[in-house]
């Protein structure tokens, strides 16, 4: 069946519960023909019969295609400002930019008594453009050139650093070296084409007090292709970002695409709108989070 061509053939097929309830009525011989032309204020039988018959069958099928709220999205997408540890946790394809933690991929401790703590946190499934301002729990950090976070909240009593966290925008193609040498770790992990967190903790009873704190950061998402220009680049506009996800191999990977439309409504998605406050923006952009535990369609 060419669902493209029939996929409103449930709303334009006829319904006449007269003529169905009176099918279903004659199955039961005279009996059933005498409560068929039965009437009450003008209603027959056949027509009550039929309508409660359509009506059952249309809330069968309209439940059984409404999208589940359970199943795996239902478990796994509990929200973006979380470090979760599952694995079999979906991949998250991000657009725009938000803020978000992710899935630990990796976990390794190291040292004397376990002093170090290694995480590998996978905040994208998909390559992006930038990984930028750094939460631990809901306070933005500072960090230096070698990673270390140099805010006072977590520096030890001597003013050591505890904390050392590396980006990885997806694009790497080489593991950490210092994951390698430190860890269980390998030369494979190299995590290609997808973003994440290497965060490294060195224990301090009165830093680390209430436990492994939440780390997130604010993704740029996916650099993607402008049919205008024939440039590939970070944006939110909405047409982009949606003919991306029908391109990709994650989501439609569809080649066929109305690159003519695509331009078209990439233009109405760029559109300067006024806002209440003064100033403008765009009229559609995408910021957000397309879960791989979601049904496609």
């Amino acid at each position: 069946m060419n669902l493209k061509k029939r996929f409103n053939m449930w709303e334009t097929a006829p319904r006449m519960p007269a003529v169905v309830g009176a099918a279903i009525l004659g199955l039961f011989g005279a009996a059933g023909a005498a409560v068929a032309t039965a009437s009450v204020l003008g209603i027959t039988g056949a027509y009550v019969v039929g309508y409660i018959a359509v009506t059952a069958v249309t809330s069968v099928v309209m439940r059984a295609l409404a999208p589940s709220a359970g199943g795996a999205a239902g478990v796994e997408n509990k929200g973006t400002i979380v470090n979760s540890r599952s694995a079999t946790g979906p991949q998250e394809y991000v657009y725009g930019t938000v803020r978000k933690g992710g899935n630990i991929t990796f976990i390794d401790s190291t040292g004397t008594d376990n002093t170090f703590l290694h995480m590998l946190i996978a905040v994208a499934g998909n390559t992006v453009d930038e990984i930028s301002t750094i939460y631990i729990n809901d306070e933005t950090v500072s960090i230096d050139g070698s990673g270390d976070v140099t805010s006072a909240r977590w520096l030890d009593e001597d003013g050591g650093k505890t904390i050392r966290i590396k980006k990885y925008t997806g694009s790497q193609t080489s593991a950490d070296s210092g994951l390698v040498s430190a860890t269980s770790a390998n030369s494979k992990f190299i995590g290609a084409g997808i973003a994440y967190l290497y965060v490294r903790m060195k224990y301090d009873a009165d830093v680390f007090a209430g436990g492994v704190p939440t780390f997130t950061a604010i993704v740029k998402g996916a650099k993607v292709f402008d049919p205008r220009n024939s440039s590939t680049a970070h944006s939110a506009n909405a047409a982009l970002c949606i003919r991306d996800y029908l391109t990709s191999a994650y989501g439609l990977a569809d080649s066929q695409v109305d690159d003519t439309y695509f331009a078209s409504a990439a233009n109405d998605c760029d559109e300067a709108v006024a806002k209440a406050g003064g100033g403008t923006q765009a009229r559609y952009t995408i910021d957000g989070v397309v879960n791989s535990a979601s049904t496609i369609g």
